[in-house]
């Protein structure tokens, strides 16, 4: 019988709770200068444009805006039924939320 020639097993070294340290700081370096500064920009820059949009925004939407009116259950008075919501008067059926 030929003997195999196999490598020894090597235990993997440890690693210090002090390495382990100085390897997080290595990692949590802070970027640099133009970065910072870039982003701080960008955000400046972010916040200013989304003020001036608030200003021209719609000021009120009703839930009868963006989702349709509600049709009044039972019967109704005059001749084209109210919303339940807002009281407009329902002229189409393409006025009507699907709830």
């Amino acid at each position: 019988m030929e003997e195999q020639d196999t490598p020894p097993v090597r235990k993997s070294a440890r690693i210090t709770h002090h390495e382990i340290k100085a390897m997080k700081v290595v990692a949590a370096k802070e970027p640099p200068a133009l970065i910072k500064f870039f982003n701080k920009f960008k955000t400046m820059l972010s916040d200013t444009v989304s003020s001036i949009l608030g200003i021209f925004a719609p000021k009120h939407v009703s839930s009868c805006e963006l989702n349709g009116h509600v049709f009044p259950k039972g019967a109704w008075e005059g001749e084209f039924p109210r919303c339940s919501h807002c009281g407009q008067e329902l002229r189409s059926t393409d006025e009507l939320g699907t709830r």
